[in-house]
């Protein structure tokens, strides 16, 4: 038989998992600041590491939901100044591969 908790430690086990989250939210706030930090400092790698993933969650069948449509023509503008900076004629690496 399962024996009821005391209000106490109730108590003490939602204080701690207040914590947790807390912590875990402030983890989360500080990793999000300095990858802002490292992609503003190393935009081209970013960009190029950013393109990758997104095709590889394509090739994956995964798909990148925007949460408007700025995200998409962002994505758009990021992706054709990655294109032009290269000399690249091509945005989509699945493009590429659908012409061999």
């Amino acid at each position: 038989m399962v024996a009821l908790e005391t209000r106490s430690e109730l108590q003490r086990k939602l204080a701690a998992a207040e914590n947790l989250a807390v912590q875990q939210r402030n983890y989360r706030r500080a990793r999000d600041r300095a990858l802002a930090k490292l992609s503003q400092r190393h935009k081209e790698e970013y960009l190029d590491l950013l393109a990758e993933e997104k095709a590889k969650d394509e090739s994956e069948g995964k798909r990148w939901n925007y949460a408007s449509g700025a995200d998409a023509d962002l994505w758009t503008s990021i992706t054709s100044h990655i294109s032009s900076s290269r000399g690249d004629t091509s945005v989509n690496p699945q493009d590429e591969s659908d012409n061999e």
